[in-house]
């Protein structure tokens, strides 16, 4: 049976209900919110796992409109690895980027070249979108399992070690070459979702695979109803970890039975499951034996 239904089950007991169908829309809400609450807590430094990225090598494209000093556009043939990406556009000396809001794709900064259409343009990969939402990243980081890739924490950094100051007022723009360090970074375009982003030093010159290990966002559940995973805890152990946590964490909601003996309960399996939690040993635990005084 679905973990997310099953917790939902049993928490309506805790507000008076004894059918799903009448668990009012407030309270139902309150039940997926302390769920997602707890897995967020359980899984705060938990989740990790090795990802491996492709990185593009420059791809030629043709715009079909550019407008002087607009950062409107027309093209046809945007790919969603393509957001934020550089992209150098016949016509202009500067480099660019193709922002993306909603389904519209445009520039960050306006053409500076003529008006045009049918304009050719080459697009660097220097951005990776992530699809699996990375809290953080630790090295090794590397190109084709060979090259290292330093993350540094702030664009400014990034920007400090990447540029080869000419004068006092001149720097050089990103090249083209194998890159040497990134940034995981938030993407938080004006009213659009949050994602998070990999930016790269420079124009990756050849295509690359690109791995690393990483810290990922807690599972998160949308639907009591709809999600279909059976567990979320390792081992199966929902009802042990999992559910008397969320059920802690759904507590604090106005219409939760007032019982002080029962609301005791709640918290003591609430403590027993974060006890249970932190104190895996995930294997054999070694255990010194003193020789001298045996």
């Amino acid at each position: 049976m679905p973990s997310a239904s099953t917790f939902r089950d049993t928490a309506m007991a805790y507000i008076g209900v004894a059918n799903s169908a009448l668990i009012p829309t407030n309270a139902s809400t309150a039940m997926l919110q302390a769920l997602n609450r707890a897995l967020q807590q359980i899984f705060a430094n938990e989740q990790k796992d090795k990802i491996s990225l492709q990185v593009r090598g420059p791809t030629a494209i043709t715009l079909g409109a550019v407008t002087n000093g607009s950062q409107a556009i027309t093209f046809s043939g945007f790919q969603s690895w393509m957001a934020g990406c550089t992209v150098l556009i016949s016509g202009d000396a500067l480099a660019n980027q193709f922002e993306l809001t909603g389904a519209t794709v445009s520039l960050n900064a306006p053409y500076q070249g003529t008006t045009a259409t049918n304009v050719t343009a080459t697009v660097w990969q220097d951005v990776l979108n992530l699809s699996t939402e990375a809290k953080a990243v630790y090295p090794p980081a590397m190109l084709n399992n060979q090259y290292y890739v330093e993350p540094l924490d702030s664009r400014a950094a990034q920007q400090g070690q990447r540029t080869i100051y000419l004068d006092e007022f001149t720097t050089t723009p990103k090249t083209a070459r194998r890159p040497e360090t990134f940034i995981l970074e938030d993407n938080l375009p004006y009213l659009q979702t949050p994602t998070t982003r990999i930016t790269f030093d420079s124009l990756p010159d050849t295509a690359y695979m690109f791995s690393f290990d990483a810290e990922l966002a807690a599972p998160r559940v949308t639907s009591l109803s709809a999600d279909t995973r059976t567990y979320f805890m390792p081992g199966n152990e929902d009802e042990s970890i999992l559910f008397p946590w969320a059920l802690g964490e759904f507590m604090s909601w106005p219409q939760f039975l007032d019982d002080p003996n029962i609301r005791q309960s709640v918290s003591t399996q609430a403590a027993a499951a974060r006890a249970r939690w932190t104190s895996r040993t995930k294997g054999f635990t070694h255990t010194a034996v003193d020789v001298q005084n045996w």
